[in-house]
């Protein structure tokens, strides 16, 4: 499917994490808590909201589970943590350049990826079937969208350069 991702996922310290698929369709991995990582912190939804029958719930994630109504969760992983990262990452690069394509997305992460893990996992396209391309790197895919905007800009005329900043200030707020 041309619109799909397929990712793994690394452990915080760019490790293969135990749960992770793997094989030649990996793209690329977003890093997650795994054993030995670091915890992924995240916030949560606060208060209730009752539901089509009436009952009052928790509007917290999965309620019951290990997860609270509190407004953080430092026990947040798995891929409920990656993918949102990898969505995140994608919807940032779709707001600094609107008209790229979602191949163009995933052929952008794939390029900007850095590697990790054993060097020689990787074969000679720089394809590693526990990594993809490596791990995704946010900040290098939006330098590498304002630069091309930068020359865009600098071929066209003077005149885009409210646009270009706009473009470096949304990469930069959203890189961080």
């Amino acid at each position: 499917m041309p619109s799909s991702h397929n990712q793994g996922i690394c452990k915080s310290r760019d490790q293969k994490a135990d749960y992770s698929n793997y094989g030649s369709e990996i793209s690329v991995c977003a890093p997650s808590s795994g054993a030995g990582g670091w915890r992924i912190t995240t916030s949560d939804v606060r208060g209730t909201y009752i539901d089509q029958s009436g009952n009052k719930r928790g509007a917290g994630y999965s309620q019951g589970q290990g997860y609270t109504n509190a407004f953080d969760r430092s026990g947040f992983g798995g891929t409920s943590s990656a993918c949102p990262l990898v969505a995140g990452i994608c919807a940032l690069l779709f707001s600094i350049k609107p008209d790229l394509t979602s191949q163009q997305v995933k052929d952008l992460i794939q390029k900007t990826a850095r590697r990790i893990g054993d060097g020689a996992s990787y074969d000679p396209q720089s394809h590693s079937p526990y990594y993809g391309y490596g791990c995704i790197d946010a900040a290098s895919a939006a330098q590498a969208i304002l630069s091309e905007i930068t020359k865009q800009v600098d071929e066209n005329s003077d005149d885009d350069s409210d646009v270009l900043e706009m473009a470096q200030e949304t990469a930069l707020a959203g890189a961080q």
